[in-house]
């Protein structure tokens, strides 16, 4: 499976809240007294075989999220 933001792979990085690591992104710039906001991620199965088959999917991530 494959992560996605608006349609585009995201890459991973270290785990790490220090501004400008490798393929950290920043999600948006919200104006204060926003409650909440929905970052648009998305997921693709992605082949990694010659044949496919039918089976069931299980998958989990974690993020670390940081506030700078």
């Amino acid at each position: 499976m494959q992560i996605l933001n608006e349609g585009t792979p995201i890459g991973y990085g270290p785990d790490s809240s220090a501004a400008g690591n490798t393929n950290q992104w920043q999600v948006a710039n919200i104006a204060q007294g926003v409650s909440n906001y929905s970052i648009p991620l998305g997921v693709r199965y992605i082949q990694t075989g010659n044949t496919v088959t039918p089976a069931t999917v299980n998958g989990r991530a974690t993020f670390t999220m940081s506030y700078q």
